[in-house]
């Protein structure tokens, strides 16, 4: 039979709902992040690709730029290769040596210029030449350099002399586009210049920057968009439903079955076959052993009880029987004493010289005995083991009951037993062989207790708070503080063998709270010791069994 679920108070799991609020905002923050950074590219790359515009622009409509808007490093390499283009110059004549073989001493000397080598040069100038204009405008000479390095111009070409003499009259740099022209002084008088052609980097703007910036940046964002939507819906979706939801569903069950329901088990999705389902398949398995294990549990723990219980009841049975063997003794003393005294008067009734007077006075002895063992007889049933049901009993009638047949024990010890008595004790609901056999216990334990000549037990009855309280109280021997501790265990006694069963106090303990009722203990070694009982008093709120 399986017992209701217990009351207690669940953990509550926290919601799911939390942990889509929190992976909503981290991907709404990152789809912003994204966003932001590609328009600010988008910005820049457009007024980059505005600037190159403009410059080609200017380019095509044959404007000039000058040496402030190089790079510092290409202004550099720039003022090198005119330091030692002149200095080559000047070693050779510079403009006062002329003719064929000065002119090839000198194309020799440049071509061999170990500048043009230089990594730093290579990194920023594609072609390069040396022009020379002589006094008379209408005649030039270009020098080439290296032939990796060579300017494929065609014949009639006058872009070099033109910007060489531009950059002349200005007296600066000037470039157009990828092209730079800047003057060469020799002894401070006009020889030339140099012709460069540097790299460009790729235009990758002047495309778009044809077009409105407005119109590029709602291009690219209508492009990114709906595809950055798109992977939030299906990531989003992803993790909602194969993660959130079971991982909710998982936190239901586990809650319900902390509050006593075992038979919940997790709906599996049909056709996945991830690890969430291989987490809900090992969860529902594990649901079924411990539901298993529970009722198995059950089972045992009720069928321990039952045997318990059955133990129990044996248990006490058994120390009734050894109660009652105790009293024996006792009880046959006195149904001895009335039966010799019979004996004794059947014996004179026999004879034939008694009077009427005598007979009449030997048959009320006679009667006298006979009510005498009746009553030891029903004493003796008052305490004996039998099925009953809880009725109001008087607690001094049960008490008095119990001393009478605790009497002749006490004095044959030589104990005396005093009675203080309450005025008026309201009713206890009980048994009243089980109270009697209670108070039994208790004043043979009391007896037992106490020296011979000169114990001493008194039993007082009092009432108060609704509850009816019963102590016992000897100058016996006492209980150390360990012996006291044990005093209520099963079958612990300090008696000799064959004296005690060590069920006595266990029996009371197990009865008094059968009764709704409380025993306390107080003693100490040589003084003695105090056994209280408290019983509820019979109310309206405790009717009948």
């Amino acid at each position: 039979m399986r017992s209701g679920p217990r009351q207690q108070t669940a953990i509550r799991p926290p919601k799911a709902g939390t942990i889509r609020s929190r992976v909503l905002v981290v991907f709404l923050l990152v789809n912003a992040v994204i966003v932001g950074a590609l328009a600010v590219y988008v910005l820049r790359e457009d007024s980059t690709a505005r600037a190159i515009l403009a410059e080609s622009t200017r380019i095509r409509s044959g404007e000039d730029g000058s040496s402030e808007e190089l790079s510092p490093e290409l202004s550099g390499i720039l003022r090198r290769v005119r330091e030692e283009t002149a200095k080559v110059v000047r070693l050779r004549g510079g403009a006062a040596e002329s003719g064929r073989p000065a002119e090839l001493r000198l194309r020799r000397a440049l071509w061999d210029m170990p500048l043009w080598d230089e990594p730093v040069l290579r990194r920023h100038i594609k072609r390069a030449a040396v022009v020379h204009r002589p006094g008379n405008l209408s005649t030039r000479a270009v020098f080439n350099v290296r032939s990796d390095m060579v300017f494929p111009y065609a014949q009639g070409d006058r872009e070099p002399s033109q910007m060489v003499e531009t950059s002349l009259a200005r007296d600066r740099v000037v470039w157009r586009g990828d092209r730079i022209a800047a003057p060469i002084r020799v002894l401070d008088a006009d020889w030339g210049g140099v012709y460069l052609e540097v790299y460009r980097q790729p235009l990758l703007g002047e495309s778009l920057a044809e077009v409105d910036v407005s119109q590029s940046l709602v291009l690219v964002l209508l492009l990114l968009i709906p595809g950055l939507f798109a992977m939030f819906v299906f990531t989003w979706r992803l993790i909602s439903t194969r993660i959130l939801e079971p991982v909710e569903s998982m936190g239901d069950v586990a809650l319900r079955v902390s509050e006593g329901d075992y038979s919940q088990r997790l709906e599996l999705p049909g056709q996945r076959r991830d690890e969430i389902r291989g987490v809900m398949v090992a969860f529902n398995r594990m649901l079924a052993l411990v539901e298993e294990y529970r009722d198995q549990m059950e089972e045992r723990v009720q069928a321990a009880a039952s045997e318990i219980e059955q133990k129990n009841r044996e248990l006490m049975l058994g120390q009734r029987l050894a109660a009652t063997g105790t009293l024996a003794s006792g009880i046959a003393h006195e149904i001895n004493n009335p039966l010799g005294g019979m004996l004794n008067v059947v014996r004179r009734l026999e004879r034939d010289d008694l009077t009427e007077e005598q007979r009449a006075r030997y048959i009320d002895i006679l009667e006298e005995g006979i009510e005498r063992i009746g009553a030891i007889v029903r004493k003796v049933l008052a305490v004996s083991p039998r099925k009953m049901v809880p009725t109001p009993l008087n607690v001094e009638e049960v008490l008095g009951r119990s001393l009478d047949l605790v009497q002749h024990r006490a004095q044959r010890k030589g104990v005396v037993i005093d009675r203080e008595r309450a005025e008026e004790l309201p009713l206890v609901l009980g048994e009243s062989n089980e109270v009697g056999q209670i108070f039994l216990n208790l004043l043979i334990n009391a007896v037992d207790a106490c020296r011979p000549e000169g114990g001493r037990v008194i039993v007082r009855t009092s009432s108060e708070n609704s509850e009816v309280r019963v102590d016992i109280e000897d100058n016996g021997v006492g209980m150390t503080p360990e012996v006291a501790e044990r005093a209520f265990d099963m079958f612990f006694t300090t008696k000799d063998a064959g004296e005690g069963t060590g069920l006595g106090l266990a029996t009371v303990h197990s009865l008094v709270a059968a009764h709704g009722g409380r025993l306390s203990l107080q003693t100490a070694p040589e003084e003695g010791t105090v056994l209280t009982l408290v019983f509820p008093a019979m109310s309206e709120d405790r009717p009948l069994d």
